[in-house]
């Protein structure tokens, strides 16, 4: 999953659906006021701001996110990443509780809390920083003991959320009122490098898409006569159903029977389900048909913590730990029974370990594959740590928690039954190095351990002081400072990252900020769009922890700024952070960090899906080693003439725009700026359909709006009408095969020509959008009388009724002309390439003069010579004399008011209106037409809190071994999680006797070296004979060329480019002669360093 690969609480006077509660005055502010969705009640969505979560949650589930009222208490490191996450998802109001004051362990953990918010209440302090998230969420703040109130005090929220309680009896009396009155009740706790969560939803919790998937969509191959009747998918397609999902079908010939209900599926094999129905009752199946995927309503019943505690549901994450949240399980409720409900143990005191243990032990037998000393370290170490804090183990919970919340707002997702746990224990040092943490005051400690960073001493507590000085002295490269970005800048702040006089954080981004960002990239605010991303994103991290080092580029690492990031930065680098949102950079990056032999932390998003993968030298493959094939492209006959899905059908509209909108003005502009356009497309190697551009650009120029209309009407004609009768000439639709098969069998469909009506909304919408982009790309005002709506300045909306009567005046569209084209069926052809023709480009060009001298009359210009001048306003008129430009409409998908996706949206439609194709939404064509990578700010939150767990890994002084490193692939809509070691590195033979890794390089040393003591470098070290040595694309030495023989006494240095920079070396590409068995060995990188 790549990718691109994306919610909390606060105080009010507390006046909810309709009821009122007093609250103390001290701890109430107001939040501020909305204008849409959520605070007015407002089905309203802001586009802007949360179109990336739009498309992971749809609008339905918006709408019902944006009528909920949460209750959150406990402020702490996991409430404050709850609470982020929740309220940048948007609720309509969201309550902040807590009775507790900041304390110096909090700084390790919660980032809204600073050293001089010490003392204060925590909902109090970190309310009006959660409010700036989000103005659409109601924020407010309550101080109330909830073991106090009345328990009605709970009947206003939608969900309650409890963070971090140790008192097991409270717990169990709030959620036993929750499951009674049917609010959704959450608990999520983290105590030092644990964490556990528990939700119920209640008796009957409807859910009304499971996974959040598009539909499926599988053409049939046949459909058995018999009871129950099997469907095969056609060949080579599988259908990716899972036994009990339901599906309904269309467009079969034959079974017609069939396409008139719903019916569960039982998967026999990737390419075949059945369904329970009698075929032989119907008429046989003949041809064709789809089977589409429908999604059903589904109940999930919900124990009370109670109730399942004693035998719990625990979703497992790690199947190398499989009886780990087992004990878990256990060592939490020892440790709720050992406080009491108060204090938590005392941090490695043995003697307060031991008893929380004991306890253990009293709830019940170890599981039987995990030995008691297994269990006794890991109760131990939660006992040794609860009062400490690690910032991966709450951002992860955090983004965890926070999407449960949402599904049970929404019903979107299928929530977690019921239990989960996380641990970390491979960060916790053994019992011998930790004694000194328990012996003095916290300044004593974190002053004795020598740490610079101000919220050091929480993971102090849990990680000890070796780990805790590491991460502060690392060097570390991020790569991006979008959403994943932001998060790491927030744990290095918390974990202390970079504030040692000789760490550094290098941040890169060439991005600036844009509204729809704010959803999730939750450093950034209104105030900052159009700032650069990474020097924002430094600047609120620095806020959070001012000891830390960072230095922010506006650069892509890419091989243009190599410069900037070279080899020498790389080196220097403890470690590399992506945060991409593309395959082509990660790639970039991960061959860097591969030459220059530097762990890589890679990660993405993609709505609810998320990967972690741990990269280290000479350990395990790299990114590049496994990354998914490319996507197949739509073949080209496909998209000219036989679309078979809407997909299909936005691709073909957005070539269209590319081509009318962006392809043919910009060649318009090149080849009038130059004083002899001729001369210009004769010795460029312009091709005549260049020129052929350029005249239709000239058919259609326009000198008035009303001209735009016209111009956009005679497209409609040309692109729904005319082709398809053009395609049906070719390819009628009674048309059989050699083979007796109607040519038109699916996936092909036969299309139908439309007929222009301007009284259907979907043709109008066409015009209008085509209209508006034609003015504005011959710099044309849109009459006032025109004008429906309009935004600073930008024409939003056209009068609909004007637009019909000035059709009318046009009078009938043109009749087809029939035209012979050959089509092209053979879906492994290609789009053809063009061949010189002189003899045609010179014929189009006389044209092409003819027709712009045509346009214009002599006159003097004033300056001796002969100019000339546009008869009419047309801007195309002075093109190719006084060089005045067309406006080119590079495509933007995110500005709703160019016009852009109204087209394609438009054009999509309309295409897949004349195929029989279901037309698509505006929002799923925008995204698809985008390449809109859905984002949300949970699973940005949880992939981020894993990474910087595996930053802590590195830094650990003593190497770990492999298996204590996770990757991860996620998907929170389920939720499912797979951590698993990194796969290892894989030797590959050179020569018999040589074998290497992706991760070697030779380096050959010498600036005095000749080419041929070089040779010998090979021969002596791995018996191998050098037949050529190049330099990129330059050939340095091949010893079969006579020439160079004599270059065998040179010095290579003389013979190579020296690098621009610092660099004392050069990458060499080095060959080899084959070896007995034929083979020609494969050598790894090499650098000859020439200093």
């Amino acid at each position: 999953w790549s990718s691109e690969k994306g919610p909390c609480i606060s105080s009010l006077v507390f006046i909810l659906c309709g009821m009122k509660r007093k609250m103390d005055p001290s701890s109430s502010s107001e939040g501020p006021i909305s204008t849409k969705m959520n605070k007015d009640n407002s089905d309203t969505i802001d586009d802007s701001l949360y179109s990336r979560q739009r498309y992971v949650l749809g609008d339905v589930a918006m709408k019902k996110l944006g009528k909920g009222s949460v209750l959150l208490s406990g402020l702490g490191g996991l409430g404050v990443e709850i609470a982020k996450n929740l309220v940048l998802a948007g609720p309509r109001a969201v309550t902040l509780n807590d009775v507790a004051p900041a304390t110096v362990e909090d700084l390790a953990t919660q980032f809204y809390i600073n050293p001089e918010d010490i003392g204060k209440n925590r909902a109090v302090v970190s309310s009006p920083r959660v409010a700036e998230l989000n103005p659409y969420v109601q924020i407010s703040t309550s101080t109330d003991d909830l073991s106090s109130v009345p328990l009605s005090f709970f009947d206003v929220f939608t969900s309650v959320v409890l963070c971090d309680v140790v008192d097991q009896d409270f717990l169990f009396k709030i959620n036993d009122y929750c499951h009674q009155k049917g609010i959704h009740f959450v608990v999520a706790e983290a105590r030092g490098a644990f964490a556990y969560a528990f939700t119920d939803f209640g008796d009957n919790f409807e859910i009304h898409d499971t996974n959040g998937e598009e539909p499926l969509e599988t053409f049939i191959q046949n459909i058995s006569s018999n009871r129950p009747a099997v469907v095969t998918s056609m060949e080579h397609m599988r259908h990716g159903l899972e036994t009990g999902d339901s599906v309904q079908f269309r467009e079969l010939v034959g079974m017609d029977a069939l396409m008139n209900g719903v019916y569960e599926v039982t998967v026999l094999s990737p390419y075949t389900f059945s369904v329970d129905v009698d075929g032989a009752s119907m008429a046989s199946y003949v041809r064709g048909g789809i089977a589409i995927q429908v999604k059903t309503t589904t109940t999930m019943t919900f124990q009370t913590m109670r109730a399942s505690i004693a035998q719990p549901n625990i979703l497992i994450n790690d199947f190398a730990k499989m009886d780990t949240p087992a004990t878990l399980h256990k060592a939490f409720q020892a440790l709720h029974r050992w406080s009491g409900g108060k204090n938590l143990p005392r941090t490695w005191n043995e003697e307060d370990a031991s008893n929380v243990v004991a306890l253990a032990h009293a709830i019940g037998a170890h599981e039987a594959h995990e030995s008691h000393e297994q269990a006794d370290v890991i109760i131990r170490n939660l006992a040794y740590t609860a009062r400490g804090g690690l910032s991966p183990i709450t951002a992860f919970m955090g983004g965890f928690v926070g999407q449960e919340v949402v599904k049970g707002l929404t019903g979107k997702f299928t929530p977690l039954n019921q239990w989960f746990y996380f641990d970390a224990s491979e960060v916790v040092p053994a019992h011998g190095n930790m004694h000194h943490l328990s012996q003095g005051t916290p300044q004593e400690i974190v002053s004795a351990s020598g740490l610079l960073s101000p919220r050091a001493y929480g993971q102090l507590l849990v990680l000890g002081q070796d780990v805790c000085r590491r991460l502060e002295e690392l060097h570390v490269f991020t790569v991006g400072s979008g959403a994943i970005g932001c998060e790491m800048l927030k744990n290095y702040a918390l974990l202390g990252v970079a504030t040692a006089p000789t760490g550094r954080i290098d941040v890169t981004d060439n991005d600036l900020i844009e509204k729809s960002n704010l959803n999730r990239q939750f450093l950034f605010r209104n105030r900052d769009i159009q700032s650069p991303k990474s020097v924002t994103a430094a600047r609120e991290a620095t806020a959070m922890n001012p000891a830390m080092h960072i230095i922010a580029h506006q650069l892509k690492a890419e091989p243009a700024t190599e410069n900037v990031f070279t080899d020498t930065f790389f080196t220097n680098q403890d470690v590399v952070v992506n945060a991409l949102d593309n395959v082509g950079a990660r790639t970039y990056v991960d061959r860097r960090i591969v030459a220059n032999q530097r762990p890589l932390l890679e990660s993405g998003t993609l709505g609810t899906k998320g990967h972690v993968q741990v990269i280290l030298p000479h350990m395990t493959e790299s990114y590049e080693s496994t990354r998914d094939p490319p996507e197949k492209d739509i073949p080209f006959c496909t998209l000219k003439s036989f679309p078979a899905n809407l997909d299909h059908c936005i691709q073909w509209a957005r070539d269209k725009f590319q081509n009318m909108f962006v392809d043919k003005p910009s060649e318009a502009n090149k080849t009038f700026d130059n004083d002899n356009y001729e001369e210009y497309l004769t010795q460029g190697g312009a091709r005549p359909s260049a020129v052929r551009h350029l005249l239709k650009l000239i058919d259609n120029r326009a000198s008035s709006f009303d001209q735009c209309l016209l111009v956009a009407r005679n497209k409609f004609a040309t692109y729904f009408s005319n082709s398809i009768h053009t395609l049906l000439r070719s390819h009628p639709v009674d048309q059989m095969t050699a083979d007796g098969i109607p040519f038109w069998t699916l996936p092909k469909r036969p299309p139908t020509p439309l007929v222009f009506n301007p009284e259907d909304a979907a043709h109008l919408d066409f015009v209008i959008a085509t209209a508006l982009l034609w003015a504005h790309v011959f710099k044309l005002d849109v009459p006032a009388e025109a004008v429906a709506a309009s935004t600073n300045g930008k024409v939003v909306a056209l009068n609909r009724d004007w637009v019909i009567r000035e059709l009318a005046k046009f009078g009938p569209l043109p009749e087809y002309v029939p035209k012979h084209k050959r089509i092209e069926t053979d879906p492994k052809a290609e789009k053809p390439v063009e061949q010189d023709d002189p003899a045609e480009l010179r014929r189009l060009l006389e044209v092409l003069r003819g027709r712009l001298d045509a346009i214009y009359v002599s006159q003097e210009d004033g300056k001796g010579g002969k100019g000339k001048q546009a008869e009419s306003k047309s801007v195309l008129g002075g093109l190719a004399y006084d060089r005045t430009f067309l406006e080119v409409e590079e495509f933007e998908k995110d500005d709703d008011t160019n016009h852009h996706i109204d087209f394609i949206a438009a054009t999509a439609n309309l295409r897949a209106r004349n195929y029989s194709i279901q037309e698509g939404e505006r929002l799923r064509i925008k995204r698809i037409a985008g390449r809109i990578i859905p984002a949300i700010a949970t699973t940005t939150s949880a992939v981020s809190g894993l990474v910087a767990l595996e930053l802590v890994k590195i830094a650990t002084p003593t190497s770990l071994p492999l298996d204590k490193y996770k990757n991860c692939f996620m998907n929170l809509a389920l939720p499912f999680f797979a951590l698993s070691e990194p796969g290892g590195v894989t030797r590959s033979p050179v020569t018999k006797t040589v074998s290497l890794t992706l991760w070697d390089k030779w380096e050959v040393r010498g600036p005095d070296l000749t080419v041929e003591q070089f040779v010998q470098w090979f021969e002596e070290k791995f018996k191998l004979e050098v037949v050529g040595i190049f330099q990129d694309v330059m050939m340095i030495y091949m010893p079969l060329l006579p020439t160079h023989r004599k270059r065998l006494t040179q010095k290579l240095a003389s013979l190579i480019q020296k690098p621009i920079g610092d660099e004392k070396y050069v990458p060499l590409i080095v060959s080899f002669a084959a070896d007995d068995d034929g083979q020609e060995p494969t050598g790894p990188p090499v650098r000859y360093w020439f200093e």
